[in-house]
């Protein structure tokens, strides 16, 4: 019921009618990444989750209820984080706030979906792991805010559409090595937060590529400056986290 209720009033706030607020089309395709990122865990779950969960449809609805349930935590958290999704997407037409939430809702479905790979004793390890990614995104987004991104402010109170799409973009990727990192059979929590701390280094020169460019890239006017950057803060992540799985 926690989880119906939480989904209910954050697609309340979208979907209520007013010609003041963001386009359907706009909202519609929140609603729409939202929808993809839970149908991309329910896959991991019945193909990648270990064999007792694949097996049984109770658990894989299980799983997909407490992701869910998570999601939709971190969307209510992101507001402390100077970037709403009611307040700055939908009701201030900030498309450049639309790319960041966009982007931190992938993030973080990355890290369910990493969370839930791998053989382990229960739903505690699942949590561990889940709550151990999240908390590690949130974590990341704050300091590199912090070391000189200050993505937060270009978005909400600029409105700079390509600080939106680079911000989406490094927070795609960092979820993706977060996620990546959970990965494996479950030993124990000292182990999980060991091979967790080795194997997070991919995040590393995302964040320090995105933090070194995006002085230069928040003076250039030209929209396809942020696309390229948010381009290569994908790709740089993904090619590292596969040079990092690799090496295991």
């Amino acid at each position: 019921m926690l989880n119906v209720f939480a989904w209910y009033l954050w697609c309340r706030d979208i979907f209520r009618p007013s010609r003041l607020l963001a386009p359907y089309r706009v909202r519609a395709a929140m609603v729409g990444n939202v929808v993809l990122c839970l149908a991309l865990i329910l896959i991991v779950l019945v193909t990648a989750s270990s064999a007792d969960v694949q097996c049984s449809g109770y658990y894989v609805c299980t799983y997909e209820l407490l992701a869910a349930l998570g999601l939709a935590g971190g969307l209510w958290l992101l507001p402390f984080f100077g970037i709403s999704p009611r307040d700055d997407v939908v009701e201030r037409r900030n498309k450049a706030a639309f790319w960041a939430v966009n982007g931190a809702f992938i993030g973080l479905a990355a890290c369910f979906a990493g969370a839930n790979i791998g053989n382990g004793p229960g739903p505690q390890a699942v949590l561990f792991c889940a709550v151990l990614g999240s908390i590690s995104f949130f974590v990341v987004w704050f300091v590199a805010d912090l070391a000189g991104g200050h993505w937060t402010d270009a978005i909400a109170i600029e409105r700079d559409h390509g600080s939106g799409m680079r911000l989406g973009s490094l927070l795609s990727a960092t979820g993706l090595a977060f996620g990546s990192a959970l990965t494996g059979d479950w030993v124990s929590a000292e182990d999980t937060l060991r091979d967790f701390a080795v194997r997070s280094w991919p995040v590393i020169p995302v964040l320090c590529v995105a933090l070194l460019a995006e002085r230069p890239l928040r003076r250039s006017p030209r929209i396809r400056d942020g696309w390229f950057a948010a381009v290569v803060y994908v790709a740089l992540g993904i090619l590292c986290v596969h040079l990092e799985r690799r090496s295991r």
